[in-house]
C-alpha cells in the first residue's frame, strides 16, 4: 500500500491509500497525485507543493523561506520568547455579603 497527495493546481486536496497509481480509480486520473508514502512530514489536505517540496498551510513568506521540506533551517525561529498570558474573559469577583 502507498499514500498518494492528490493536487488540484499545487494544493493538496485529499490522500488517499492504494496499492498503486492505478488503484486510484477515476480520481487519479482527474487529478495529478504524488507518492507521498516516505514523505516526512506527511502532508496533508491544505498543504502545497512548489518546486518540489511541500509547505504546511497558512506558512507566511518569511517562514517558507526557512522551510527546507522537513524542518526549519534556522532552529532560533521555533525558540520564540515565552509570553504568560492572561485569560480574555477574566471571572468576575463577587464582594457581596450574605446576611
Amino acid at each position: 500500500m502507498a499514500k498518494y497527495a492528490l493536487l488540484d493546481g499545487n494544493q493538496v486536496t485529499q490522500v488517499l491509500v492504494a496499492d498503486n497509481e492505478d488503484g486510484l480509480g477515476v480520481i487519479g486520473q482527474l487529478f495529478p497525485s504524488i507518492d507521498i508514502t516516505y514523505v516526512t512530514p506527511q502532508p496533508s489536505k491544505g498543504w502545497t507543493l512548489e518546486d518540489g517540496i511541500f509547505y504546511p498551510p497558512r506558512l507566511q513568506p518569511s517562514a517558507k523561506a526557512l522551510w527546507n521540506g522537513t524542518t526549519f533551517t534556522d532552529s532560533e525561529i521555533i525558540d520564540a520568547e515565552v509570553v504568560e498570558e492572561a485569560p480574555a474573559v477574566e471571572a468576575p469577583t463577587t464582594t457581596r455579603k450574605k446576611k
